[in-house]
């Protein structure tokens, strides 16, 4: 998008007097809320959602075309999008501001076993309202193209495809805002609740008693900072 269609598409907003909701990407694994998400510069003009049930086939005489097809589960379903990033108002460099974020959701904790990148989430008002649109995600795919700089060459625009997946297949019958996607374990930082534990991981800050008595914490306020926490699947 060249700088004309970024002024031009401004003008139209501040003309309409209009303040959209800005789409949200958050780092699920970041307990200070200032740093925890960046707002996307523009909102996504189009989003590609993927629902990939998978069948097998057997002979069957008595069919009509001669087999069966039987439903074995969904592969892991995916959000795919083209972001735009720019800060040639401000001047500021759209590598540190927003890139140097979700490269960051592209790399592995190592002090995971197995190292896993961090889960993330996509948000935007009514669209990721929807059960099968609201999902934890990793970062399965990230390119970023920079399209404008200073002439100190600060890169202040740039254009992201990006693929958000879920984490883990879903089977068949399983609805994916209620399974389990957690951590094995988890270090408590200063500040952090058991109750917002829960939320991060489980998506339920209810589940604070089920992380409790994986412990066995008789007092779910006693968390300190450096305790590792066991995470097992919800029930």
């Amino acid at each position: 998008m060249g700088l004309e269609a970024i002024t031009t598409r401004r003008l139209t907003l501040l003309m309409a007097g209009t303040t959209p909701e800005k789409a949200k990407i958050y780092n699920l694994e970041k307990w200070n809320p200032l740093t925890d998400h960046i707002e996307c510069s523009f909102n996504p003009t189009s989003i590609r959602y993927t629902a990939s049930p998978q069948y097998y086939q057997v002979k069957n005489n008595d069919s009509e075309y001669g087999y069966r097809m039987y439903y074995t589960g969904n592969v892991a379903s995916t959000l795919t999008m083209d972001l735009l990033f720019d800060t040639t108002t401000s001047g500021d460099s759209v590598q540190e501001k927003y890139i140097d974020f979700l490269v960051e959701l592209t790399r592995p904790d190592e002090g995971l076993d197995p190292p896993q990148p961090p889960q993330c989430k996509f948000e935007w008002g009514d669209f990721t309202d929807g059960d099968f649109l609201s999902f934890k995600a990793v970062v399965a795919n990230l390119q970023v193209n920079y399209t404008y700089f200073l002439a100190n060459g600060t890169p202040i625009r740039a254009d992201v495809d990006i693929t958000f997946k879920e984490p883990d297949d879903v089977t068949g019958g399983t609805n994916p805002t209620s399974r389990s996607e957690a951590r094995k374990v988890w270090t408590v930082v200063q500040g952090q609740t058991l109750d917002w534990i829960a939320f991060k991981e489980y998506g339920d800050a209810s589940a604070w008693r089920h992380i409790a008595r994986a412990n066995n914490l008789l007092n779910p306020r006693s968390l300190r900072p450096g305790m590792v926490l066991r995470l097992p699947p919800l029930p």
